[in-house]
């Protein structure tokens, strides 16, 4: 008896059912939580991440630079 008959009669197709299942399941609390309007305000803020990112790198570059620069001393 080979290891692929012992597996072919347990009869283990139906955890990948279930496990199909629990993933749409997953899916769909995801997808709803996405489109609902009560998560609006923290889709829009997360909408703007990525440049408020790129200003905030802008603004610590300037500043970094201008505390680099010697002042200028007038005698």
């Amino acid at each position: 008896m080979r290891l692929s008959d012992i597996m072919s009669a347990a009869g283990l197709a139906f955890y990948a059912e279930v496990a199909l299942g629990l993933f749409l399941f997953a899916f769909a609390l995801v997808a709803l939580s996405v489109v609902s309007r009560r998560n609006r305000s923290t889709w829009e803020q997360a909408r703007w991440l990525p440049l408020s990112e790129d200003q905030r790198r802008e603004a610590r570059r300037q500043a970094l630079a201008t505390a680099a620069r010697p002042e200028q001393v007038n005698p």
